[in-house]
């Protein structure tokens, strides 16, 4: 069995080599990609990030208890427990080793398929969005939106408009006051119509400057 331990300690050396190397090698994209990333079971290693070398010092710590069992001659059955848990260890971080780049790779492709899918959604909401304004305020030119100073003028325009507007009702609820039968009808029709205008001048113009400021 000393023998088996003296190959646990060679294959030790040489895997704290590669890990070494691995970690050094990993950048900092790569590191935030796998900080959270969990390689390996959580009954062989606590969860190291895409560091490899801390769980290599785990192995190194179960040979040594290992070691330690064969000393105070603990019984076959602990012992073999033991063994098939290091090569598992082993056979794990071996494989974590070779698929790292495979890993942060196949991770890099679903963040970025994610972020065009954000980004498609995003513009099809816009594009709803913007079909729905088109046809809820269909005087506005399209050519407007394209151009900051045609919807600044545009801007300007509705605010002389919504001025008018709120001048006519002002007048207009004179009239409805003064007004008597028929002609009171008629006032008052003509006053629900002009603010239901104003309404929509109002939507528009507000609109129109969350278009500028976007």
């Amino acid at each position: 069995m000393a023998n088996a331990i003296a190959r646990m300690r060679t294959q030790l050396n040489a895997l704290a080599n590669q890990a070494r190397a691995h970690d050094q090698s990993l950048t900092q994209g790569a590191r935030r990609i796998m900080a959270n990333k969990n390689r390996f079971y959580q009954q062989l290693f606590e969860q190291h990030g895409g560091l490899l070398l801390p769980c290599v010092n785990s192995v190194a710590k179960e040979v040594d208890r290992l070691e330690t069992m064969l000393a105070k001659k603990a019984d076959a059955a602990t012992i073999e427990a033991l063994c098939l848990r290091i090569q598992d260890m082993f056979r794990a971080l071996n494989l974590a080793l070779n698929t790292t780049s495979v890993t942060v790779t196949q991770e890099q492709k679903s963040r970025q398929s994610a972020k065009q899918m954000w980004h498609k959604r995003q513009a099809e909401k816009l594009r709803v969005a913007e079909a729905k304004s088109a046809q809820e305020f269909s005087w506005i030119p399209i050519e407007v939106y394209q151009d900051p100073n045609r919807l600044e003028a545009e801007i300007a325009k509705h605010k002389q408009w919504l001025a008018k507007l709120e001048l006519s009702l002002q007048k207009l609820e004179i009239r409805v006051h003064r007004c008597h039968g028929a002609d009171k009808i008629r006032c008052q029709n003509e006053l629900l119509t002009l603010d239901k205008r104003r309404e929509q001048c109002r939507r528009a113009l507000a609109h129109l400057q969350k278009r500028l400021s976007s």
